[in-house]
């Protein structure tokens, strides 16, 4: 079962904050902040609000967030690789082109998101749900997500080669195009979407279907 985030009935309530590097920002409701372009190494975030914050092309290298809620925000080409997020939840943020590779993600949730474009490569989680978000071009190479959701998303083109699928739940789904089709083995889908990722995995595996004897 997926725990939700670990909230304080009372946050401090700030109009923005700093990030330096090995900072500790913990137990605040941020209500606006412009961090674009920001740089910092190992910021960890603990028990946090944050909504309308900005981090378009930030670099937060080993960035911790834990117990977190993330509302609106703008996270479009930062840079988290190597980041660790426990029991966060992100709803209707921008995150198109965001590197989160080798992220550890346990007990994470995006929602109405956009990650177009995002770097996902040897991600490795545990009771992961993106729901009602666009993945378009987004690349899973290698990435752990047994049991993980991803529904109702679009995953036009994304690529999931070597991922491991085991167990994740794709209803809802597009699987247009993807590349890597082959490498969906064990994971669950609906009826609507056999014929679609039949025909990429007979591509995958050079099989030709003709309508003529």
């Amino acid at each position: 079962m997926r725990s939700e985030p670990r909230l304080p009935e009372e946050l401090t309530e700030v109009d923005g904050f700093d990030l330096e590097e090995e900072a500790d920002v913990s137990d605040l409701s941020v209500a606006h902040a412009d961090l674009s372009g920001a740089e910092a190494r190992n910021v960890d975030i603990t028990r946090c609000r944050l909504s309308n914050v900005v981090l378009t092309g930030a670099d937060l290298d080993r960035l911790q967030l834990t117990d977190c809620v993330l509302e609106r925000c703008e996270l479009s080409g930062a840079i988290l690789t190597e980041a660790s997020f426990t029991r966060v939840v992100i709803r209707d943020s921008r995150l198109a082109g965001v590197d989160l590779s080798s992220a550890r993600l346990r007990d994470v949730v995006f929602e109405d998101c956009k990650l177009d474009a995002a770097n996902l490569r040897m991600v490795s989680a545990e009771r992961l749900r993106i729901a009602r978000s666009s993945l378009v071009d987004t690349d899973l190479y290698q990435a752990k997500l047994p049991e993980a959701e991803l529904v109702e998303c679009d995953l036009t083109t994304a690529q999931f080669t070597k991922a491991d699928m085991r167990g994740a739940r794709l209803a809802g789904s597009t699987l247009t195009d993807l590349r890597g089709a082959e490498h969906l083995k064990g994971a669950v889908i609906d009826e609507a979407q056999v014929v679609p990722l039949a025909l990429l995995t007979f591509a995958a595996f050079g099989i030709v279907v003709e309508s003529d004897r």
